[in-house]
């Protein structure tokens, strides 16, 4: 079960959440707390904490998985890292260069260490294939271009880590001239390409996500 408290303020009032981001994930926490307890319990227990409150709680169905179904989390916060190493089975990453994963990395075990729990973590990329580097290329600025339309008209926002979306200065026939000098985000990887999109909640599918890519042929990655 993938848990994400929420998106940015602006997207969660269209909901009616009006908590802001630290209470947002306090009430992750108080969530976790209250649905691991009921999981759990052999007999019904009384909740009692800032967000939630129940007299009796019992639930007769329980998940197979044992102690309870695995928790996936993600964030880079520090109330989020807060929360994952309180609660996260499994910390979730997006495509970063290695020294960036490294370091969140080290951040969430360092918080699980404090609750001695051992978290296991996942990183996702997404793929931009095309039948050469020219056309993936086109196709992540296509990508890009419609995320940043679409999540202006609908209040959601298109950021990269660097300002702007990432051309490795390797990339084949885009040469540092082009890329304005910047530095690949993977290491000896010249086919990497990041851009840290948050859509709104009604988002068109296949108009990107938050996401890290990498350039793909057909038969495999992209190293001209």
């Amino acid at each position: 079960m993938h848990i994400i408290s929420g998106g940015n303020d602006a997207e969660q009032r269209r909901d009616g959440d009006y908590l802001d981001h630290d209470q947002r994930y306090a009430r992750t926490d108080a969530f976790l707390d209250t649905v691991r307890q009921v999981w759990t319990s052999e007999q019904p227990v009384d909740i009692h904490n800032d967000f939630y409150q129940a007299e009796q709680a019992w639930s007769a169905i329980r998940p197979l998985q044992k102690p309870h179904l695995p928790i996936y989390f993600g964030g880079s916060s520090e109330a989020a890292i807060a929360v994952a190493g309180k609660h996260a089975d499994v910390f979730a990453l997006w495509g970063e260069s290695l020294a960036q994963t490294g370091e969140t990395i080290q951040r969430v075990r360092a918080e699980a260490a404090k609750h001695q729990r051992d978290i296991g973590f996942s990183v996702s990329f997404r793929p931009i294939i095309a039948d050469s580097e020219a056309e993936a290329w086109e196709k992540a600025e296509h990508i890009l271009h419609v995320a940043t339309e679409q999540a202006a008209q609908r209040g959601g926002r298109v950021q990269s880590q660097t300002g702007q979306h990432r051309r490795p200065a390797a990339a084949g026939h885009r040469g540092a001239g082009q890329s304005g000098g910047q530095t690949p985000v993977g290491p000896a990887s010249p086919s990497w390409w990041a851009a840290d999109i948050t859509p709104p909640r009604w988002w068109a599918p296949g108009a990107g996500g938050g996401c890290a890519a990498r350039l793909l042929r057909p038969r495999g990655c992209v190293t001209s």
